[in-house]
């Protein structure tokens, strides 16, 4: 009860009109990322069509689109969370434009106030699930760096197939990266990270970089707490060729 009126009161702040503008950005009706259409299995059809956006070839008709067709320098983190990484990272490097993609509302409600409240301007937020934002919303070869911070393991062998360094995201990422661009991930979960070494040397597309490097303001809050247990977080990059 009391964690339902602590989001509650995050999301009333969101709309908060002493603050700043809100920097969450919604995509169009056509987005099927935000707006994804209602889908029922079939044996013709067991999975759900893959994601499209009407106005894909129009950024202008789309915010979200317009912003990141528009960024000199786009960075892109997959569930930011509460947002440690994202916020300091914006604030680090005033002349990139970061976009954050995140499922929960809250967690999008809580970074927005953040950044509003700390003045980061160059900083986006979406809600919506990460393989359908790559596919429809992010434009080809627009994103350098692309993060992702301690992704789900799905431990269980027969959850495996729910890891999200598969095939289709690995494609997705390929072709929003520039060339050259990197995908950067850490995990704390040892048999995951072997996972993501074996997927990603498989690829041609990729070759193995050095690790990318953050700031102590940039870790993120989960890494806080188990690197103070004394875990280690597992770390790598990928340059695409």
């Amino acid at each position: 009860m009391a964690r339902h009126r602590q989001s509650t009161k995050i999301k009333a702040e969101q709309k908060n009109p002493d603050l700043p503008p809100s920097q969450e950005l919604i995509p169009c009706e056509g987005c099927s990322v935000v707006h994804p259409p209602v889908f029922i299995p079939t044996e013709e059809q067991p999975k759900p069509p893959v994601p499209s956006c009407k106005h894909a070839s129009a950024p202008a008709e789309c915010p979200l689109r317009k912003y990141m067709s528009e960024a000199a320098h786009l960075e892109v983190e997959i569930g930011p969370g509460m947002g440690r990484f994202i916020l300091a990272h914006s604030a680090n490097n005033p002349d990139i434009q970061m976009v954050g993609i995140e499922k929960e509302t809250v967690r999008v409600a809580h970074v927005d106030i953040e950044a509003r409240k700390r003045g980061i301007n160059n900083l986006r937020l979406v809600c919506g699930e990460a393989l359908p934002f790559l596919i429809a919303c992010v434009p080809p070869a627009s994103v350098e760096k692309l993060y992702i911070f301690y992704p789900d393991p799905w431990p269980k062998r027969k959850h495996h197939k729910n890891r999200l360094f598969q095939k289709n995201f690995i494609d997705a990422v390929w072709n929003c990266l520039k060339p050259d661009g990197t995908l950067n991930a850490v995990t704390d979960h040892a048999d995951y990270f072997r996972h993501m070494l074996e997927v990603m040397e498989g690829e041609g597309r990729f070759e193995l970089t050095d690790a990318f490097t953050r700031t102590e303001d940039e870790r993120t809050d989960f890494e806080l707490r188990f690197t103070a247990l004394g875990m280690e977080a597992h770390t790598a990059s990928w340059k695409k060729r």
